[in-house]
């Protein structure tokens, strides 16, 4: 059998799904293949419109489960072990993911975005056995929880939109670069943290900060 001629998922089948199953993951409770995490993008042009495409892991491993700590990207054989591996860093950073692998058969290319310096990345070329003595990297995942905003801080949403706002001397933080004003405030503590989702639509989101002195204002 030419190795080369088989098609990506002949590749997951014959070769990375015995590897991981080999490597003591359940298939049944900890391997879930071909992940849909995101619908496309929708644009419009006119009275037209397209979507892009969805975006999928081939497999993404469990430490727990609903607890997802590796993603692993597959190619075919014409591809190096490294093609996926761009991909795979760009589906573990939306997913908030620790470990990523690319594999196309021959072996995996190791991932790990809890490590610094030379440990980063790891070539493994015995696709059969050397996957095994990563185990220990999966363990760090306790040192590396995700954590809500809800888990670290009261969730209280703000009671002032823009277009109510009274101008005044107090910040009204909103999506817009400029900083607005009102006349009254409904925050008074030693933080606040506000995530920014963009009215655009497309998810983009951003962190602002802001230190502010209330006594000086009142």
């Amino acid at each position: 059998m030419d190795k080369k001629s088989l098609s990506e998922r002949d590749i997951c089948t014959k070769f990375i799904s015995p590897a991981i199953e080999k490597a003591g993951w359940n298939k049944l409770i900890q391997i879930r293949e071909e992940v849909t995490f995101t619908d496309g993008k929708i644009y419009v042009r006119g009275k037209l419109t397209a979507r892009e495409a969805q975006k999928h892991a081939n497999y993404i491993l469990y430490y727990n489960p609903n607890i997802p700590i590796a993603i692993i990207e597959a190619k075919d054989n014409k591809h190096s072990v490294r093609a996926g591996m761009q991909q795979a860093l760009n589906y573990g950073r939306i997913l908030h993911i620790p470990c990523v692998f690319s594999s196309n058969g021959d072996g995996f290319l190791f991932h790990d975005r809890t490590a610094t310096g030379e440990n980063l990345k790891t070539e493994l070329e015995n696709i059969h056995s050397d996957i095994q003595n990563i185990d220990n990297s999966f363990t760090k995942f306790e040192e590396y929880q995700c954590k809500t905003i809800g888990q670290l801080c009261d969730v209280i949403k703000g009671n002032t939109g823009i277009k109510t706002a009274i101008d005044g001397v107090y910040p009204l933080v909103t999506t817009a670069e400029e900083r607005g004003f009102h006349k009254s405030f409904q925050f008074d503590a030693e933080a606040v943290c506000i995530p920014l989702v963009s009215s655009s639509g497309h998810g983009h989101a951003s962190l602002k900060e802001y230190t502010i002195n209330l006594e000086n204002l009142r």
